[in-house]
Order: C-alpha cells, then sequence, then structure tokens
C-alpha cells in the first residue's frame, strides 16, 4: 500500500505492513533508494528465506526507509536490519 505523504502531493510513503515473504529465486527483498521516496515503512512482516540466495540485496538500510518489527526466518538479514 502505498499512501500520499500529507507534506507533499509529489510524494509517496509505501507501507509494506503484515505480509509474508517466502523463498525467493533471487534475494527476497530487493531495496533501492530513491529521492521520490521517505519515510518507507516495513512493519510486521514475515521474511523466509530458506533457498540458497541472498535475504536483501543492501547491507545497510537505504535514507528513507524504516525497518521494524519483523520476523525473519531461515537466513538471517544483515545486522542493522535488526528484528
Amino acid at each position: 500500500m502505498s499512501v500520499l505523504n500529507p507534506w507533499s502531493s509529489r510524494t509517496l510513503v509505501p507501507r509494506f505492513e503484515r505480509n509474508t515473504f517466502v523463498d525467493s529465486s533471487v534475494e527476497l527483498l530487493h531495496l533501492d533508494s530513491s529521492a521520490g521516496h521517505a519515510d518507507n515503512v516495513f512493519a510486521d512482516n514475515r521474511c523466509v528465506q530458506t533457498l540458497a540466495r541472498p535475504v536483501l540485496n543492501v547491507t545497510s538500510i537505504p535514507p528513507g526507509f524504516c525497518f521494524t518489527n519483523n520476523q525473519w526466518l531461515g537466513a538471517q538479514p544483515p545486522a542493522p536490519f535488526g528484528k
């Protein structure tokens, strides 16, 4: 789900909440930083990667992203992504 940022009609605020991501054939999550996005929320998700593939395509959280209260099962994310 994406909502418009209330302070700017041109900035999208994607919210990925309460989803389950399972066994991707590439990386489980692909993140790209973008000047057009801010305050991206990734919370309360279940991420399961049991295949021999990376969990994420990055090792640090890009500017404008917030990761909180996610469950990581199987392969673990880089440390900055925490729980």
